[in-house]
């Protein structure tokens, strides 16, 4: 690209403008200064396209936590932290909890939930329906030696039963990484010019599972 620069420059032109290499970048020399301007190519992704649905299921699969919300008997709703027992590749989410607990009663009249995770810059929210499983070799599987305190039993305590949640509609918004720093520079010229910042499917989409 130098070497081009310099032939170009030191060389008198028909033309005030040359192009350069098989990536056709232009070399142009502004008429009102002795400025050479270099203009890279334009790159258009428009062959990719984003797979918003294993995007969604890779955010899930980064969370350990969650919020698991019910619907109540008189209509409202309920909400309470879950640890993530395991999230699918299928997008199934797997709780353990106690068979005693209210949310068991919920989700007898109810099996429509909602589940919510967030972190500094990962935030999704999910929708679906939420089954209770009674499945000893699955607790087996997914048994961790941290839940002795809530099940001092162990793995064979027979108060622990199994939630599955099988969404149905998920969004997510990711501000990590390099989406997250162009997305601000987004939100900063839009601020400037008066605009609303606009997002892509790297950032934020709704998911029909």
């Amino acid at each position: 690209m130098a070497s081009a620069l310099l032939s170009f420059l030191s060389k008198p032109q028909s033309s005030n403008e040359a192009i350069c290499g098989e990536a056709k970048t232009r070399i142009r020399i502004d008429k009102n200064s002795t400025a050479a301007v270099i203009e890279m190519p334009r790159r258009d992704n428009l062959g990719e396209t984003m797979d918003t649905q294993k995007k969604l299921i890779d955010l899930i699969q980064d969370f350990d936590n969650s919020m698991l919300v019910t619907k109540t008997d008189d209509g409202g709703l309920d909400a309470r932290p879950m640890a993530i027992a395991e999230a699918t590749e299928d997008g199934h989410i797997w709780f353990v909890t106690s068979r005693n607990s209210g949310k068991i009663a919920e989700l007898m009249l109810d099996r429509d939930v909602a589940v919510t995770m967030q972190s500094s810059n990962k935030f999704v929210t999910l929708s679906g329906e939420c089954r209770v499983i009674d499945d000893r070799s699955k607790i087996n599987e997914l048994w961790k030696e941290a839940w002795k305190v809530w099940f001092p039993e162990g793995k064979n305590d027979p108060d622990i039963t199994l939630l599955r949640v099988e969404p149905e509609r998920g969004e997510y918004w990711d501000n990590s990484g390099l989406s997250g720093i162009n997305y601000l520079i987004k939100a900063g010229t839009a601020y400037v010019k008066g605009e609303r910042a606009e997002t892509d499917e790297k950032i934020n989409a709704t998911v029909k599972m």
